[in-house]
């Protein structure tokens, strides 16, 4: 037996309680620190200011959450999938009315967004007795009820009569800042300004509102109606208006650049490469490249023959994105302009590939030639045949004979027209 040994019997023998056994305590787990979520990217952010915007609030409680999460899905993937600007999302994340900052997006960007915030506020509100949606539905106000962006006019009450936005936004130079009589290129400012009002009115105005500003034309009367919106409806007015001022900034400073507007300068922008992608993609290269050359050529030459002003021309450059933005530049025949100078130019022809089609194309061109009938109306029908022109070239096949069909009846009922009128045909 070992000295250790004895000792410790010993010990016990004379009661002796042993020492305890050291204790190995088990350290305790650090405490688990929650990973801080990432912060929400520019497009999220923009897509909850718009969605609150859109009045999610006003949804039914027990479904609010969800509409909420839909929506802001719907506009993460437009901003993400259509690469918005960044100034564009800079706008919407930092205003109070952030669809005011639509303007800024590219005309097929602005017309998506607009689509979707304005389907899914009305499929989220309950709908109203007549089957309309209580906001936003599709039922009630006709065109005039819809804006740029996307919005509707919240219906009147039951035997309330609807009041359009057409007349209702007063004198549009005397909302402050009053545009003045002298004011550089006052057409323009004025037509800016009376477009985003419009689409203002549209968004949010109640009749009362409407009645308003309609019978204001003061400035002080006009001050007086803005006061009395609520602070959304506010804060849309003031952004559009800086909008509106900020654009014809833009386009003064571009407006010194003689060379940077020349008319063969607006040729090219208007009908640059990048605005001719995905169209006529069936036509043969050197077709293509023909029908290109033509139709920048014959917009260079009526910018020359007519002497478009300068502020025209600046807008045209500054804005290269197609037959939309030409309506938008030439404030007194938006329609025409806008149809005049498609894809092609109108007057620009080329063989569709539908037999049936370049006849009527051939009874166009004659109809186009004829002094016997008015020029606006030969104009328009080479308007109306351009655009149908550039569309056929992409039709299946399955739809071909439908489409021969209407273009045999269109040559006959517009020969008979021009051999009544005294047309060669």
């Amino acid at each position: 037996m070992t000295r250790t040994t004895v000792f410790a019997v010993l010990l016990l023998g004379c009661g002796a309680t042993p020492a305890p056994a050291p204790k190995h305590e088990t350290p305790a787990p650090p405490p688990v620190v929650a990973a801080k979520p990432p912060p929400p990217s520019p497009c999220e952010v923009a897509a909850q200011a718009l969605v609150k915007e859109h009045n999610v609030d006003k949804i039914a409680a027990a479904k609010r959450d969800l509409a909420r999460r839909a929506g802001e899905a719907e506009v993460i993937a437009a901003c993400l999938d259509d690469q918005w600007p960044t100034a564009a999302i800079d706008c919407m994340t930092s205003r109070a009315g952030p669809s005011s900052c639509f303007g800024q997006l590219e005309a097929q960007q602005e017309r998506r967004i607009s689509r979707q915030l304005d389907g899914w506020e009305a499929k989220w509100n309950k709908p109203d007795p007549t089957g309309g949606a209580a906001y936003g539905g599709d039922t009630y106000g006709g065109d005039d009820s819809i804006g740029r962006m996307g919005r509707m006019t919240p219906p009147p009450a039951k035997d309330e009569e609807y009041i359009s936005c057409s007349p209702s936004i007063g004198e549009p130079a005397n909302y402050e800042p009053i545009i003045k009589p002298d004011a550089p290129d006052r057409e323009y400012a004025l037509k800016w300004r009376r477009d985003l009002l419009h689409e203002t009115c549209n968004m949010r105005w109640t009749n009362t509102d409407k009645k308003c500003f309609g019978a204001a034309s003061a400035p002080a009367a006009i001050a007086t109606c803005r006061s009395n919106l609520d602070e959304p409806s506010r804060n849309a007015i003031t952004n559009s208006l800086a909008d509106a001022a900020a654009k014809l900034q833009r386009l003064e400073v571009v407006k010194k650049s003689a060379k940077g507007i020349d008319c063969k300068a607006v040729a090219q922008a208007h009908y640059s490469d990048d605005a001719w992608a995905g169209k006529l993609a069936t036509l043969t290269a050197a077709e293509r490249t023909r029908v290109i050359t033509e139709s920048r050529a014959k917009m260079a030459a009526a910018c020359t023959t007519d002497k478009w002003a300068p502020i025209d021309r600046a807008c045209i450059v500054s804005s290269p994105r197609g037959r939309l933005e030409m309506g938008d530049c030439f404030p007194d025949s938006r329609g025409g302009m806008m149809f005049h100078w498609g894809f092609p130019a109108s007057g620009v022809l080329f063989k569709s590939g539908i037999p049936d089609c370049d006849k009527f194309g051939e009874v166009m061109k004659k109809l186009s030639s004829c002094d016997k009938l008015e020029k606006e109306m030969r104009e328009n029908l080479l308007d109306m045949y351009g655009m149908q022109l550039g569309m056929w070239t992409d039709i299946p096949a399955s739809s071909r004979i439908d489409v021969a069909k209407q273009c045999r009846d269109s040559a006959k009922m517009y020969t008979d027209h021009g051999k009544e009128k005294g047309c060669a045909m």
